[in-house]
């Protein structure tokens, strides 16, 4: 069979199946020894990672997430003050200092839970995935990540990668979803840890997709599993 399996109304073909499809074509093709069969897409910058054999196969939008601390447990503390005389005025000077405490209080556990790390989602770009590893390309900057510099990659959910490796500032974990996710960690995989437990019993896939996947067409080098 040639091309992409064919829509089926059992459940709505998605971007990230084709994406899934074209892994699993992109793989076989690396195995089988026809690397001259890979898409070739074209970028608007340099390749750096890789020698003139280096090519980007794959294309489509990401957002990232980095692992940190959106704040450093410090906060404004509020102490205030109430000018009046009188009953009623006493009575308005309690419910403003009691309120005031209350926002105190807030401000307070906020800036606990700021300091604690976290996923942070927000830089959004372009993702190129390569032979030689990915690009990430931001209105602010493009970023490389070779596959040499990426110590640690696991598909953390569907179209969801979790990497953790050397950047130019040190080490960094980063999470980065899209739905060529499970392409880039199965090239990374390949050439740096060919036995990972999830390449070894194909869980980078969603779980039941190849044999779902199969009742639209042949999935390239994937059984029903």
């Amino acid at each position: 069979m040639t091309g992409t399996p064919a829509r089926s109304t059992n459940r709505r073909w998605t971007d990230h199946d084709t994406a899934l499809w074209h892994a699993c074509d992109v793989d076989q093709k690396l195995r089988t020894g026809r690397r001259s069969d890979l898409p070739l897409v074209a970028v608007p910058f340099a390749l750096s990672l890789g020698d003139q054999r280096e090519q980007i196969v794959a294309s489509g939008r990401f957002e990232m997430a980095t692992w940190e601390a959106v704040g450093d447990g410090s906060y404004m503390h509020k102490s205030g003050f109430f000018l009046g005389a009188g009953g009623p005025a006493l009575a308005l000077g309690a419910a403003f200092l009691g309120a005031n405490a209350i926002g105190n209080a807030a401000r307070k556990n906020k800036a606990r839970r700021d300091q604690e790390p976290r996923w942070v989602w927000g830089t959004k770009g372009d993702l190129h995935v390569g032979t030689h590893g990915f690009y990430l390309l931001t209105p602010a900057a493009l970023l490389t990540w070779g596959w040499h510099a990426i110590d640690s990659a696991q598909i953390a959910a569907p179209a969801t990668l979790w990497i953790q490796g050397r950047s130019t500032t040190g080490p960094t974990s980063l999470m980065i979803r899209s739905i060529w996710a499970e392409l880039a960690f199965l090239l990374w995989s390949r050439a740096r840890n060919p036995r990972h437990p999830q390449l070894i019993d194909r869980s980078w896939l969603p779980a039941g997709w190849a044999a779902w996947a199969r009742t639209h067409g042949e999935i390239p080098g994937v059984g029903a599993h």
